[in-house]
């Protein structure tokens, strides 16, 4: 992407804050108390990246890993998921959907007024936290931010000031949580969310992988996304001295870690960069795993995320898998609020293979190209706003999304996406205020 184009991206984005696409305020949502049925204490700590595709780690432990050999040291008897999928390519849908486990189609629903794990996990009697270097420029998130339950919480501007879509520098993020963390009362659920490994990817002169180079142009883009990858093997150096540091606590071994990204990045597989601007595979499929000391888990939840390895595994399975591990999931005063959860827990045997809508598009997050599609299973139903119809994967068989099989291969897809969206993005009148941008946004 070229230096203009960048210029365009953040001008959008100014453009979508001005242009009446901002979050509602949140109202507090009400949730009766809730009893956590645990057999001992248990702590939840979910730890999101940024824009980290499936291929920038090693997911589970390898002797000689050299993509990310920090966490594959402090982290070695992880579960790795090799089959994970946001259900958008945008950090404002996807953090929503993860915290939810609403579809990215509810999330003004969300910032209005849907609970979060972290209501749901203070209705409990957890302890709260959010720790991130995101910038929440974006989207009125700062409001939304000031309604949640949390008794510790820094955003980006709260550890320096802004320089970029970056955001501050992550090892400040994490010397921060290594200082509060202790202090969270017992029991306790947080995130911390790094984003150095946004665009335009914060390497702290850790350049391993060479020849690098942070030239956007095509014929730099093998160099540009070495330099992608330099800037997440810095930061996985950090969320590596993080993990080190909450495995010295008190709480440390009775800790579940989960980690993922909040989408991923591309590199012109299909002519894009960035992302925001498709849902193709590249832009979609995550790296996600789960570390959990030996007495944080049953033998049937370890056999259980054990044996969701290979199997599709979503976005939205990450609030029922963390209310689960909080003993809050199977609660009678649950059954409505699980009812609207599309997501299953990866402690339970059963899998989703419900249709799921996939967008980069909403009221309270506008997009520069406007892409959307569904999904069940491997089978996957796209389009961007220049397609003229429906295209049609088999992403298990076609990861890589090189052979279009036609719309009337996805029948029962394309009835789901009309029901959805009603329309092709090609039908869709671009949002107020915006032009069409792509790559490298939030």
């Amino acid at each position: 992407m070229s230096l203009l184009a960048a210029a365009v991206v953040l001008a959008v984005s100014a453009l979508v804050a001005g242009a009446g696409v901002r979050a509602p305020l949140r109202t507090v949502p009400k949730l009766p108390p809730l009893a956590a049925k645990l057999a001992q204490p248990r702590y939840v700590l979910l730890v999101i990246t940024e824009s980290v595709r499936l291929d920038g780690v090693c997911l589970e432990h390898q002797a000689d890993c050299l993509l990310t050999p920090f966490t594959n040291r402090i982290a070695a008897s992880r579960l790795p998921l090799f089959d994970v999928r946001a259900n958008a390519s945008s950090t404002a849908l996807s953090v929503g959907v993860l915290w939810s486990g609403l579809l990215p189609t509810q999330m003004r629903e969300v910032i209005r007024s849907a609970p979060t794990v972290f209501d749901y996990a203070h209705a409990a009697g957890y302890d709260t936290a959010y720790w991130s270097s995101q910038s929440l420029m974006f989207t009125n998130s700062p409001a939304f931010f000031a309604a949640l339950p949390l008794s510790r919480r820094c955003v980006g501007a709260d550890l320096e000031p802004p320089l970029d879509d970056a955001g501050a520098d992550d090892t400040l993020l994490t010397a921060r949580v290594a200082r509060e963390l202790p202090e969270l009362r017992e029991p306790w659920f947080a995130v911390v969310q790094y984003a150095n490994t946004h665009y335009p990817y914060r390497t702290r002169g850790a350049e391993p992988f060479q020849p690098s180079s942070e030239s956007h142009d095509s014929e730099s883009n093998a160099q540009f996304k070495n330099h992608y990858q330099n800037a997440i093997y810095a930061q996985d150096r950090t969320i590596a001295d993080m993990l080190r540091s909450l495995r010295s606590t008190a709480t440390g071994e009775r800790t579940v870690v989960i980690y993922t990204s909040d989408h991923g990045e591309a590199f012109r597989e299909h002519g894009q960069l960035g992302h925001t601007t498709s849902i193709f595979e590249e832009e979609l499929r995550v790296p996600a795993w789960i570390d959990a000391p030996p007495q944080a888990l049953t033998e049937a939840e370890r056999a259980a995320f054990a044996a969701a390895r290979d199997q599709p595994v979503w976005h939205l399975d990450f609030a029922p898998t963390i209310l689960d591990l909080l003993g809050i999931w199977d609660l009678p005063a649950m059954t409505g609020f699980r009812a609207r959860m599309l997501g299953t827990s990866l402690l339970q045997p059963t899998r989703t293979h419900a249709i799921l809508p996939l967008t980069n598009c909403a009221e309270m997050w506008g997009c520069g190209f406007r892409n959307w599609g569904v999904i069940r299973d491997s089978m996957k139903l796209e389009a961007r706003e220049f397609d003229l119809d429906w295209r049609c994967f088999d992403v298990g068989a076609d990861p890589r999304e090189q052979h279009d099989l036609g719309a009337a291969a996805c029948r029962d897809l394309r009835d789901a996406a009309h029901g959805f969206f009603g329309r092709l993005p090609k039908d869709t009148p671009p949002m107020r205020g915006l032009s069409p941008a792509g790559g490298n946004s939030q």
